[in-house]
């Protein structure tokens, strides 16, 4: 196979053509604008005919022929294309970008290595009229291009985890692997943000040595934070190995439902803000404990954070609600969101398998069904509270003491 041939399945590979907007990469060239002072950033990805652009500040565009973008020329080496005037260079002065618009006077394009060797496209900064960057200013930008590139593999690889899951899971034997997607995607939203702040702090730091401007305290104050932030995603990513069956082993020990609920949140968190779900926790599940598996009793609860999500996230104040407390010798472990109740009809299918209300492509139909097959291997049920004026479910479980050992 011909080196373009590779290149264009490993651009294939890696899902992002015509796919919608991300945060994750919007972000990215609205923080390249600004490092570069740049008025146009783009994260562009060069197939057989054009490129395409996944994310772009200052152009509507949103795609140009191939045979016209400069980042076709940028992936041809694995160093960044530096066009300091663009007039001046035989090989762009006639292109129609510089002789209309967005008139490219200037363009540094940092080809995107997501595998070795094969460049998939550029993240690029455009300008107006001629200049060129600083030697600051260039590794600030090599840094966002490995950022970008992570992003890609990361996403990537959730859609291997994802096909794996395909391959393996089975509604009988697909309790961990059925939840993969959720979580994946969750932590692409947790692990973002955090390597965005790692990113600012590690630029604050560059620009305070380039300054000469060295304050001892300053450092060992952002360091503090950038360790603390890759505590929290090294966290994570042995969270999605354990949920995935990757050098973890099934194992019933004595669980505090407030901690199952935090390691939900490590996965659902973020998009929960971002669509202005408030959350209210009852302090009694500090006290609720029970004897289980603390990661599929985890996925059940996030399973039910993703539905409770999904459900009311357009809702004008949307809230979801988490309790827990003790009826006799059993812990009621409940979430209930601020949406209308569920529909008899509705209600009497809940737990059936592929059963879901969710447009097509949205849902498999497994969440619930594979939620109540682990709480029913627990020696528990999950519910739908009828009563209730909200959606509520309610985990049903036996409580143990909190100073209680499980058994080996």
């Amino acid at each position: 196979m011909s080196f373009e041939a590779d290149r264009i399945r490993s651009l294939i590979d890696c899902q992002m053509l015509d796919t919608p907007e991300e945060r994750e990469f919007d972000e990215i060239v609205h923080l390249a604008a600004f490092i570069s002072d740049a008025p146009i950033c783009l994260i562009s990805l060069v197939d057989e005919a054009r490129q395409w652009f996944k994310a772009r500040v200052g152009l509507e565009a949103r795609e140009t022929p191939r045979d016209v973008a400069f980042c076709d020329y940028a992936i041809r080496s694995a160093e960044p294309l530096i066009v300091t005037d663009t007039l001046e260079d035989s090989r762009f002065r006639d292109n129609p970008l510089v002789t209309g618009e967005p008139k490219m006077r200037f363009y540094a394009g940092f080809p995107l290595e997501v595998v070795p060797g094969l460049r998939i496209g550029t993240l690029c900064v455009i300008d107006t009229r001629p200049r060129t960057l600083d030697i600051a200013q260039i590794q600030r930008l090599q840094m966002l291009t490995r950022q970008t590139c992570d992003q890609i593999r990361l996403r990537r690889s959730f859609f291997d985890l994802e096909d794996a899951a395909k391959e393996r899971a089975n509604v009988a034997d697909g309790s961990r692997l059925a939840g993969l997607r959720e979580m994946a995607g969750g932590l692409a939203h947790e692990v973002n943000n955090p390597l965005a702040l790692i990113l600012a702090k590690a630029s604050l730091i560059t620009q305070h040595a380039t300054r000469e401007k060295i304050d001892a305290s300053f450092i060992l104050e952002q360091s503090k934070v950038i360790a603390e932030i890759v505590v929290r995603i090294a966290t994570l990513v042995k969270s999605l190995r354990v949920f995935a069956g990757i050098g973890g082993v099934r194992k019933s020990e004595r669980v505090c439902l407030a901690d199952c609920v935090q390691d939900a949140l490590g996965f659902c968190r973020q998009k929960l803000a971002d669509a202005g779900i408030s959350l209210a926790l009852s302090p009694e599940l500090g006290d609720s404990f029970v004897e289980g598996d603390r990661i599929l009793l985890s996925q059940v609860i996030l399973n039910l954070l993703n539905n409770a999500h999904d459900s009311i996230r357009s809702l004008p104040e949307p809230k979801i609600r988490i309790t827990a407390g003790r009826v006799g010798e059993r812990i009621h472990f409940a979430v209930e969101d601020s949406g209308p109740p569920i529909s008899p009809e509705i209600q009497r299918r809940l737990f059936e398998p592929f059963f879901t209300t969710k447009p097509t492509g949205s849902g498999t139909g497994l969440g619930l069904s594979i939620s109540s097959g682990i709480l029913s291997s627990h020696a528990g049920v999950l519910r739908y509270d009828e009563k209730a004026e909200h959606p509520r479910f309610i985990l049903d479980m036996v409580g143990i003491s909190s100073s209680a050992v499980a058994p080996n």
